[in-house]
């Protein structure tokens, strides 16, 4: 019986399940090919070579990328204890100050530094680095007294007792008098009082008088108490020293530095707080200030928290500690230091305008919009703005790796717990709150990555590892975490280092140790019905590249690269439809650079064009745009005089070239099978007969030069090419590249299960394929009833 079938589509990467199993649009292995929804199958986008930055292998350094704006990104790098910066898209070094030195960085290995950039701040974390205290106290309170009258009255004795014994009094006349009115006058009150304290003159005390305040003071630390009387029950004349009951006892007006501790006020709810009375100036209007309780450590030691790399206006930047602000007010009970004194900050995040660190099992964020403030401003109300602290709540010893904002909530990530820290509308310390959301173990060494409304984190699985895919289900109340590598188990690597997305493309990148010249590659698409792409392949660099960090920004990836001794930054862009410079097409050679930037040198019978980068890899140059004597896409074939230089006959120091290292993709069908629908539903695979192929189709879009290859079990390869040439076709000028839209139809002739057949794009010339068909013969002894 002769019957063909379709393959739809093939984007939809590979899959290591049963071949019985997979989708017709799964395949056994692809390498260098991009699932693209919109266009197919298609060779990747090649990389090139922005500037070489460094003389130096930065494998061992830690990578950040600075996106300041469009103009203006920036690659950080921390190696032998030392912070460097570089221009992105140049490679040209800028200055980095460090007023205080780099010490903070050393001892830490690549996978210690954590990086967070806000604005023109970028926040760097040594998290081996345990936070201290400053061993500074604030100032002990001086040996101090404070006379208030209150008021006067007529007939009344005003005494001044100190250690129990009255040392001064005065007694106001009995009102019988018109005259007598300026003698109950509270200042006269406290101007005779302090007539009578120099009279009495104790010894090591000193007295002065501001208005109706007497300040009684002793120069040495021997304590002393003091107590006022009026003969009406304090009504009139009242003593202060540490302490005041409310602070409604307090005077209006204090005098400058005097500081109390207020015990117990009802009318605001709260007690145990410090005053001290400021004045704006000599003589100005001042006012009763909280301020600290003295003798107690008040500020974090600047040189153990995170520093800042900040960007000056004259663009260099600075590397140095951050002042961090100091606690201002109580004592350490009512606002104690934040808990990650004494332990190293595992990771930094920004969250609803609040700076934010995790320490162990806990989160701490500073106060809104005050990114250095991790201390409450007040102690006498709770605000919206005050500073969060709060610790992860299980049975299990939660030990938090990573903090990632993900839509309204943070998510929290420990070696075998995720939870969710949410705050309503208004993030605040009293709506905070951090709940278990699932428990998935996790890779704790790699950061996960949020994008859309995923949130993707790798487990380990065994010898490899897998990605989970987090959410939160419609209504918000059960949040999951898929699998999306359950179709291919056994394809990422353990030992992955870093993981990367672009929301604009739907694409997320792994890097593992173990495969340091490769890119593991997830495409996805979502629409309306569901997610209709899940894809995995696989980008492979030259062997001897080692992708040291990728990073996207927008549709662009860059990637800081170590090669023969050197890095580089390159760039892949996955924008659809994006050119050569000056060319109609984007041609597929890896590492390439303009011959412009190359220096070409022509010695009268050849040109030499110096690379940036020294291979002994085969390479490809390219005419990028029509030529006087080439067309557009023309490949030039070239002599390697050393691993730096390409040199072409003829003079060519004008011609536009691209050069590269070339570019092999590949896709290897999975084995096919005759599929029928069952009745209740799905497909099932026919397997029992034997399914001869004869023939495969291949449709392929804008597409110039290609092989189909196919090596049955025991017998020899077979090979057709595809040129881009189609016979009776209007075009085909000599010389000139086509990219042709059509079907390529290869004979196979070979049973299905023996049948290795792969596509292989090893050009310079674009090409995609949107599907396939394939043609057979099938037997069966018997037929399904």
């Amino acid at each position: 019986m002769l019957i063909s079938s379709s393959i739809p589509n093939l984007i939809n990467g590979i899959s290591q399940q049963p071949a019985t199993l997979r989708l017709a649009s799964q395949a056994e292995d692809q390498v260098n090919f991009l699932s693209s929804v919109a266009e197919g199958l298609t060779v990747r986008p090649p990389t090139r070579i922005l500037a070489e930055v460094d003389d130096a292998d930065w494998s061992d350094g830690f990578v950040h990328t600075i996106n300041r704006d469009t103009s203006e990104r920036y690659i950080v790098v921390i190696r032998d204890d030392t912070l460097r910066v570089f221009e992105a898209e140049t490679g040209v070094e800028r200055t980095v100050n460090a007023p205080n030195g780099f010490g903070y960085l050393a001892g830490a290995s690549k996978t210690d530094f954590r990086a967070v950039t806000v604005a023109d701040y970028t926040f760097i974390l040594n998290s081996t680095a345990a936070v201290a205290v400053d061993a500074a106290t604030s100032p002990e309170r001086t040996n101090q007294g404070l006379i208030y009258v209150r008021g006067g009255n007529y007939g009344k004795t005003y005494r001044v007792l100190i250690d129990g014994t009255e040392v001064a009094s005065y007694k106001t006349p009995d009102g019988s008098d018109s005259a007598h009115t300026d003698d109950i006058d509270t200042n006269h009150i406290a101007e005779q009082l302090l007539v009578a304290l120099n009279a009495w003159g104790g010894a090591g005390f000193s007295f002065s008088r501001q208005g109706d305040l007497l300040l009684i003071s002793r120069a040495d630390s021997t304590a002393f108490s003091l107590r006022a009387e009026d003969g009406q029950g304090g009504l009139n004349i009242d003593a202060f020293q540490s302490q005041a009951q409310r602070f409604s006892d307090l005077p209006k007006d204090g005098i400058e530095g005097f500081e109390v501790e207020v015990v117990g006020d009802e009318a605001s709810g709260f007690d145990n707080y410090f005053v001290r009375y400021q004045t704006d100036g000599a003589g100005g209007v001042g006012v009763w200030k909280e301020t600290l309780k003295g003798g107690e450590t008040y500020k974090l030691d600047a040189s153990t928290m995170p520093h800042t790399l900040r960007r000056e206006a004259d663009g260099t930047f600075t590397f140095d500690t951050q002042e961090w602000d100091e606690r201002e007010v109580s004592d350490l009970d009512k606002a104690p230091h934040p808990s990650f004194e004494g332990r190293p900050i595992r990771d930094i995040f920004f969250f609803q305008n609040r700076l934010g660190f995790v320490a162990d099992e806990n989160v701490i964020m500073s106060r809104d919009g005050e990114y250095f403030a991790f201390y409450r401003s007040t102690a006498t109300t709770v605000l919206d703005t005050d500073p969060i602290d709060i610790a992860t709540t299980s049975a299990r010893v939660s030990i938090i790796n990573h903090a990632v904002p993900f839509n309204k909530s943070l998510l929290l990530f420990s070696d075998q717990t995720q939870f969710v820290l949410e705050g309503g509308e208004i993030l605040t310390a009293a709506t905070v709150s951090v709940t278990q959301s699932t428990a998935f173990e996790s890779l704790p060494a790699v950061r996960p990555v949020g994008v859309g409304q995923f949130v993707y984190f790798p487990v380990p699985r065994g010898g490899y590892a897998a990605l989970r895919e987090y959410f939160v289900q419609e209504g918000g109340e059960q949040n999951d975490a898929l699998d999306v590598t359950s179709h291919c188990p056994r394809y990422l690597p353990r030992d992955l280092t870093q993981m990367a997305a672009s929301s604009s493309e739907d694409t997320l990148v792994c890097l593992a140790d173990s495969a340091p010249n490769s890119l593991f590659v997830y495409r996805y698409f979502f629409n309306n019905e569901g997610k209709l792409q899940s894809a995995w392949s696989r980008w492979d660099l030259s062997t001897e590249d080692t992708i040291i960090n990728v990073e996207f920004i927008e549709s662009d990836m860059y990637l800081v690269v170590a090669r023969a001794g050197k890095t580089f930054i390159e760039t892949i862009s996955l924008e659809s439809g994006n050119t050569d410079t000056g060319s109609t097409v984007l041609f597929r050679v890896d590492r390439g650079v303009d011959s412009e930037t190359c220096s070409p040198a022509f010695d009268g019978s050849g040109t030499t064009f110096t690379l940036p980068y020294a291979t002994d890899d085969d390479m490809f140059v390219v005419v990028r745009g029509d030529d006087a004597s080439y067309f557009e896409g023309t490949i030039i074939s070239n002599t390697r005089p050393s691993s730096t230089e390409v040199r072409i006959v003829g003079d060519h120091t004008n011609t536009k070239l691209v050069i590269g290292s070339k570019l092999t993709a590949t896709y290897q069908f999975s084995t096919f099978y005759m599929k029928s629908q069952e009745p209740g539903g799905g497909m099932s695979s026919n397997s029992d007969g034997r399914l001869q192929l004869r023939y495969l189709s291949v449709d392929y879009s804008r597409a110039g030069f290609f092989t189909v290859r196919s090596t049955p079990k025991g017998r020899a390869t077979s090979e057709r090419s595809f040129s881009g040439r189609i016979l009776g076709a209007a075009s085909g000028t000599i010389g000139e590249f086509e990219l042709a839209t059509g079907r390529f139809r290869v004979p196979v002739m070979c049973k299905n299960t023996e049948a290795n057949i792969e596509i292989i794009c090893d050009s310079p010339l674009p090409n995609s394929f949107t599907a396939a068909d394939w043609e057979a013969t099938y037997t069966s002894r018997s037929r399904k009833v």
